[in-house]
Protein backbone atom coordinates (compact mmCIF):
# COMPACT_ATOMS: atom_id res chain seq x y z
CA UNK A 1 0.00 0.00 0.00
CA UNK A 2 2.62 2.67 0.62
CA UNK A 3 4.40 1.71 -2.97
CA UNK A 4 1.14 2.80 -3.86
CA UNK A 5 1.19 6.10 -2.19
CA UNK A 6 4.29 7.03 -3.16
CA UNK A 7 4.05 6.69 -7.35
CA UNK A 8 1.06 8.53 -6.44
CA UNK A 9 3.00 11.30 -5.08
CA UNK A 10 6.15 10.62 -7.45
CA UNK A 11 2.99 11.28 -10.41
CA UNK A 12 1.75 14.65 -8.53
CA UNK A 13 5.32 15.99 -8.79
CA UNK A 14 5.87 15.60 -12.37
CA UNK A 15 2.32 16.79 -13.29
CA UNK A 16 3.53 20.46 -11.46
CA UNK A 17 6.62 20.00 -12.72
CA UNK A 18 4.70 19.96 -15.76
CA UNK A 19 2.56 22.93 -15.59
CA UNK A 20 5.64 25.47 -14.02
CA UNK A 21 5.88 26.80 -17.42
CA UNK A 22 2.32 27.96 -17.36
CA UNK A 23 3.49 29.90 -14.35
CA UNK A 24 4.85 32.53 -16.93
CA UNK A 25 3.71 34.59 -19.99
CA UNK A 26 5.22 37.50 -21.96
CA UNK A 27 3.96 40.56 -21.53
CA UNK A 28 4.40 43.80 -22.19
CA UNK A 29 7.52 45.89 -20.71
CA UNK A 30 8.18 49.42 -20.31
CA UNK A 31 11.87 48.50 -19.39
CA UNK A 32 14.78 50.10 -21.42
CA UNK A 33 15.89 47.71 -23.89
CA UNK A 34 19.20 46.64 -22.02
CA UNK A 35 17.51 46.28 -19.22
CA UNK A 36 14.39 44.27 -19.84
CA UNK A 37 16.73 41.86 -22.23
CA UNK A 38 18.75 41.09 -19.13
CA UNK A 39 18.33 37.54 -18.22
CA UNK A 40 15.86 36.73 -20.87
CA UNK A 41 16.02 33.72 -22.72
CA UNK A 42 13.37 34.81 -25.00
CA UNK A 43 11.90 38.28 -26.17
CA UNK A 44 8.96 39.37 -28.28
CA UNK A 45 9.05 42.49 -30.67
CA UNK A 46 6.56 44.55 -32.25
CA UNK A 47 8.61 46.37 -34.88
CA UNK A 48 6.95 48.86 -37.16
CA UNK A 49 8.36 49.56 -40.53
CA UNK A 50 7.46 50.67 -44.07
CA UNK A 51 5.39 47.73 -45.27
CA UNK A 52 3.34 47.62 -41.81
CA UNK A 53 3.20 46.14 -38.11
CA UNK A 54 5.40 42.68 -37.46
CA UNK A 55 5.91 40.27 -34.50
CA UNK A 56 9.02 38.94 -34.06
CA UNK A 57 10.51 36.59 -31.67
CA UNK A 58 14.03 36.52 -30.68
CA UNK A 59 15.88 33.95 -28.37
CA UNK A 60 19.00 35.01 -26.42
CA UNK A 61 18.51 38.37 -26.97
CA UNK A 62 21.61 40.47 -27.18
CA UNK A 63 21.40 44.83 -27.08
CA UNK A 64 23.61 47.04 -28.67
CA UNK A 65 23.45 50.99 -28.51
CA UNK A 66 21.22 51.24 -31.68
CA UNK A 67 20.08 47.99 -31.94
CA UNK A 68 18.49 44.68 -30.34
CA UNK A 69 19.10 41.48 -31.79
CA UNK A 70 19.84 37.51 -31.23
CA UNK A 71 18.36 34.38 -32.52
CA UNK A 72 15.16 34.43 -34.66
CA UNK A 73 12.44 32.23 -33.83
CA UNK A 74 8.88 31.00 -35.34
CA UNK A 75 5.46 31.73 -32.99
CA UNK A 76 6.49 28.04 -31.20
CA UNK A 77 9.73 29.42 -30.29
CA UNK A 78 11.53 26.68 -32.73
CA UNK A 79 14.89 29.02 -33.90
CA UNK A 80 17.23 28.76 -36.52
CA UNK A 81 20.68 27.47 -35.51
CA UNK A 82 22.85 29.88 -36.18
CA UNK A 83 21.20 32.72 -38.16
CA UNK A 84 20.72 36.43 -35.69
CA UNK A 85 19.04 38.93 -36.70
CA UNK A 86 18.76 42.60 -35.35
CA UNK A 87 16.20 45.74 -35.28
CA UNK A 88 16.81 49.12 -34.77
CA UNK A 89 15.42 50.43 -31.31
CA UNK A 90 13.73 53.25 -33.56
CA UNK A 91 11.54 50.56 -35.22
CA UNK A 92 10.07 48.83 -31.90
CA UNK A 93 6.71 49.55 -31.10
CA UNK A 94 6.53 47.14 -28.04
CA UNK A 95 8.68 44.73 -25.86
CA UNK A 96 7.72 41.96 -24.35
CA UNK A 97 9.36 39.59 -21.91
CA UNK A 98 8.72 36.25 -19.98
CA UNK A 99 7.32 37.39 -16.58
CA UNK A 100 5.54 35.23 -13.92
CA UNK A 101 1.92 35.04 -14.74
CA UNK A 102 -0.52 34.52 -11.16
CA UNK A 103 -3.63 33.62 -14.09
CA UNK A 104 -1.71 31.08 -15.74
CA UNK A 105 -0.48 29.71 -12.61
CA UNK A 106 -3.97 29.80 -11.08
CA UNK A 107 -5.80 27.71 -13.75
CA UNK A 108 -2.82 25.40 -13.93
CA UNK A 109 -3.02 24.62 -10.20
CA UNK A 110 -6.84 24.18 -10.76
CA UNK A 111 -6.68 22.11 -13.83
CA UNK A 112 -4.12 19.83 -11.44
CA UNK A 113 -6.90 19.90 -8.30
CA UNK A 114 -9.79 18.95 -10.75
CA UNK A 115 -7.91 16.26 -12.04
CA UNK A 116 -7.06 15.28 -8.94
CA UNK A 117 -10.67 15.18 -7.67
CA UNK A 118 -11.45 13.05 -10.70
CA UNK A 119 -9.08 10.58 -10.35
CA UNK A 120 -10.09 10.52 -6.21
CA UNK A 121 -13.99 9.97 -7.35
CA UNK A 122 -13.09 6.96 -10.07
CA UNK A 123 -10.97 5.65 -7.45
CA UNK A 124 -13.81 5.64 -4.95
CA UNK A 125 -16.26 4.87 -6.72
CA UNK A 126 -14.38 1.42 -8.14
CA UNK A 127 -14.10 0.33 -4.58
CA UNK A 128 -17.58 0.86 -3.56
CA UNK A 129 -18.52 -1.26 -6.31
CA UNK A 130 -15.85 -3.69 -5.50
CA UNK A 131 -17.85 -3.97 -2.07
CA UNK A 132 -20.68 -2.69 -1.94
CA UNK A 133 -21.82 -3.43 -5.87
CA UNK A 134 -22.28 -6.86 -5.88
CA UNK A 135 -24.36 -7.66 -3.47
Amino acid sequence: MRTNARVRRLIAIVLLAWFLPACSSFQTTDLAPQEAVENQEQVILTVADSTGEHIIRLSDPWVTPDSIGGVPCDEYFDCSAGATRSVPLSSIQRLEIKRFDGTATAWAVGVVVVAAGAVFVVAMARSWNERWGSR
